[in-house]
């Protein structure tokens, strides 16, 4: 069974995003980032995501965007002081990550 992206499924999704990728740019951020990142793309008219269920667990999802940088630059805008705390939290956790955020922001931006 496929349904679309939503709240009841966000956990499934993000344990599947960072256990099948590991090393994309949003993956490196942490759990809490992932959740918040899937949580604000549900009212966002420019993603698409569907889950696939098999006997009620997900076991998949695909996604797409035709505007990266705009889904990203709109919660930004939108949640600056969550998004900030987010990024300020995982970068302590784990300080070796600074270079990695830096490449990946002028990757997402650029």
């Amino acid at each position: 069974m496929i349904e679309p992206l939503n709240k009841e499924n966000i956990k499934d999704v993000v344990f599947i995003h960072k256990t099948a990728l590991p090393l994309s740019v949003i993956s490196i951020y942490g759990e809490e980032f992932l959740e918040f990142y899937y949580e604000c793309l549900l009212s966002n008219k420019n993603f698409f995501c569907n889950v696939y269920q098999i006997n009620n667990k997900s076991a998949g999802f695909v996604s797409y965007t035709n505007k990266p940088k705009a889904i990203l630059s709109k919660i930004i805008k939108q949640h600056f002081f969550r998004f900030c705390a987010i990024m300020v939290k995982s970068l302590l956790k784990n300080p070796k990550k600074i270079k990695t955020f830096a490449f990946s922001a002028l990757f997402v931006l650029f």
